[in-house]
């Protein structure tokens, strides 16, 4: 080739149109942008506890001495199980003896009052005061035997089913009139005392459901929001917050709370697909053909745990009929072109 032809050549591809790029330069895989709900949850942690409404303690009116004990603590028991065994102590068995000696002193100085009144030697106060004395030394008998006095062996049994999740007792023990001597807590209608910063109570009311997950071994269970403290735990800086299982809970276990505030609607995201920006907003990508676009959108809960898993439920401008990029979108700008990962 001579050099005039050569230098037309050069000449001719210098002057030809550069060609497009025949693909988009990012992979990306996308999801359908679609609108659904989400509860808004408040979670807290807390402990399964004994309350007046849920457990009894028990105890005996007299002095008495124990004589057998056939249950432990934590010990599930049925109702009706005898729960300890007591018989009265000395000092019981002897006001026993007492006020039978009082009863029969106070009815034979009544019928000597009564015999002295009718040969006119008594007054008639006289004799209503020798049967005052003797209608309060019956009631002192009679109250006596009515908490045990007069039997040779006293037995508790369980009001209910539960567990016993306090012991106050051994045998042999004397006990005062009185004195706790175990606590039995129902198996059903358990408490978990969560405690919650003053924020998260203040979005609670007394009603709503709550799922009550053990922190060990154990069975998921639902429940009620009962009750919401007024001020703060003086212990835990916290506010407390009583939920009422539905299920049997293991007493004194440790539990986590999710409490419904609330049910939010939105647009359910792939937690990946949501970008934070430096400035604390959060933005996604949507696909229109092979176009990207950038939309602002809020979190308004999510259920993700890790970035790989979960879903946020968002509000912003999306277009339904754009597919939301889920990843690739940290590569992404507004307008860049994409394609779908083979």
């Amino acid at each position: 080739m001579n050099r005039p032809a050569l230098l037309v050549l050069l000449a001719a591809l210098a002057a030809a149109p550069a060609s497009a790029d025949p693909s988009p330069t990012v992979a990306v895989t996308t999801s359908p942008a679609r609108q659904g709900s989400l509860p808004r949850l408040v979670t807290g942690y807390g402990t399964a506890i004994a309350t007046a409404e849920t457990s009894q303690t028990l105890s005996v009116q007299i002095a008495a001495q124990i004589t057998a004990l056939p249950v432990t603590l934590n010990q599930a028991v049925r109702a009706g199980q005898t729960l300890v065994a007591l018989t009265p102590s000395p000092a019981t068995r002897s006001a026993l003896v007492q006020a039978q000696g009082a009863v029969a002193l106070a009815r034979a100085q009544l019928g000597r009052i009564r015999h002295m009144r009718a040969q006119h030697l008594a007054t008639t106060d006289q004799q209503d005061q020798a049967a005052k004395t003797l209608t309060d030394a019956t009631a002192a008998l009679a109250a006596l035997r009515a908490q045990g006095a007069g039997t040779a062996k006293l037995v508790l049994a369980a009001p209910f089913a539960g567990v016993i999740t306090a012991l106050n007792a051994a045998p042999g023990t004397l006990v005062a009139p009185g004195a706790a001597l175990l606590q039995i807590t129902r198996l059903s209608g358990a408490t978990l005392r969560v405690g919650l910063t003053p924020s998260q109570a203040a979005i609670l009311a007394p009603g709503m459901t709550a799922r009550l997950i053990p922190l060990e071994a154990g069975k998921p269970a639902q429940g009620t929001l009962t009750r919401i403290a007024a001020g703060l735990d003086a212990t835990t800086r916290l506010i407390s917050v009583d939920i009422t299982a539905r299920a049997p809970l293991v007493p004194n276990a440790a539990y986590r709370a999710d409490i419904t505030a609330a049910t939010l609607t939105g647009w359910l995201i792939p937690h990946a697909a949501v970008l934070a920006a430096d400035d604390g907003t959060f933005h996604l990508f949507q696909l229109d053909g092979t176009t990207a676009h950038e939309v602002p959108v809020r979190i308004l809960t999510t259920t993700a745990t890790t970035i790989a898993a979960g879903q946020d439920l968002v509000a912003g401008g999306l277009n339904p009929a754009w597919p939301v990029v889920v990843s690739g979108a940290t590569q992404l700008q507004d307008g860049a072109k994409a394609r779908p990962a083979p």
